[in-house]
């Protein structure tokens, strides 16, 4: 019974923190795209920051994570019930980002924003706070960004450079 209590209630903080500590270059990349893509852009940021976000770097992602952890410790009370309830709570929220890309694409569909160089178009300009700095300092676009720009370069990394 205390697992029907914990899963949601821990959900709920974890989404709730995320949403008011998320990283501020995440977003105002969110606040740039939302109205673009959807709510569902907004969710899919959050729900990526809690999943890929590296909670060793960044201080707000180690205290959400920490806080959801004593919250479903306290109310479960054994190891067991906790873990398996604190797997399905990340579950949980690997689900709401695949679905919110899912939303994402078919908007995306909807717009006729999908194939052509219509997407290009249709993307706003950047936001004045924002600038390339900001995003290579957002904690998920950052690493992206720069695992993507040596491939954009010089196309496939050949065997040498995979060493």
């Amino acid at each position: 019974m205390r697992k029907l209590l914990a899963y949601p209630l821990c959900v709920l903080l974890a989404f709730t923190l995320g949403y008011l500590l998320l990283h501020p270059a995440l977003r105002m990349i969110a606040d740039w795209l939302t109205p673009l893509l959807g709510s569902s852009f907004f969710t899919l940021i959050v729900s990526a920051y809690l999943t890929l976000g590296d909670p060793l770097a960044y201080r707000e992602l180690l205290l959400i994570w920490v806080l959801t952890g004593i919250l479903c410790g306290v109310i479960i009370r054994r190891r067991l019930g906790g873990i398996s309830t604190a797997i399905g709570i990340y579950s949980t929220i690997s689900a709401f980002m695949g679905l919110s890309l899912y939303n994402i694409i078919q908007r995306a569909r909807d717009l006729s924003l999908m194939g052509g160089g219509e997407l290009l178009t249709a993307i706003p300009p950047l936001p004045r706070g924002l600038t390339i700095a900001h995003l290579m300092e957002a904690p998920i676009i950052g690493p992206l960004i720069e695992r993507i720009t040596p491939l954009m370069a010089g196309g496939m990394p050949s065997m040498e450079s995979m060493r």
